[in-house]
């Protein structure tokens, strides 16, 4: 059973699709050599395939990596794409140091955010 080693981690083969979050602003050829031990391997291919829409990356912006042999790869792909676009246009007009910023505290934001709007809600239903 072939590994992949991905963003120094060892993966097993099979994996379904997923996200990955760029950590490193840099091109698509760059974050498929971060990413991959092989980039000339079908799966660095696949990736830079999957990602072709988004030549230069910043911190917090999506890819999509998947495994080419995995028989769930092909029908989750679609869904992925539509995921990874709606959130990398978000991203449109923010600076690397914004968006590594974003990224970095990125669980703070949302549980600020999150109880925002818990407190907000109730304070609408009393009010």
């Amino acid at each position: 059973n072939e590994l992949y080693f991905i963003g120094g981690h060892r993966m097993s083969r099979d994996l379904a699709p997923a996200y990955g979050v760029i950590q490193q602003s840099g091109n698509l050829a760059f974050q498929a050599r971060m990413l991959f031990r092989d980039s000339n391997s079908e799966a660095a291919k696949l990736f830079i395939r999957n990602n072709i829409d988004t030549p230069w990356l910043i911190p917090g912006q999506l890819v999509i990596i998947a495994d080419p042999t995995s028989a769930q790869t092909m029908k989750m792909l679609d869904f992925l794409r539509q995921a990874r676009q709606r959130t990398n246009r978000a991203l449109i007009g923010i600076s690397p140091d914004e968006a590594m910023f974003m990224q970095r505290h990125y669980g703070l934001i949302s549980a600020l955010t999150t109880a925002g709007n818990n407190i907000f809600g109730t304070v609408g239903s009393v009010g």
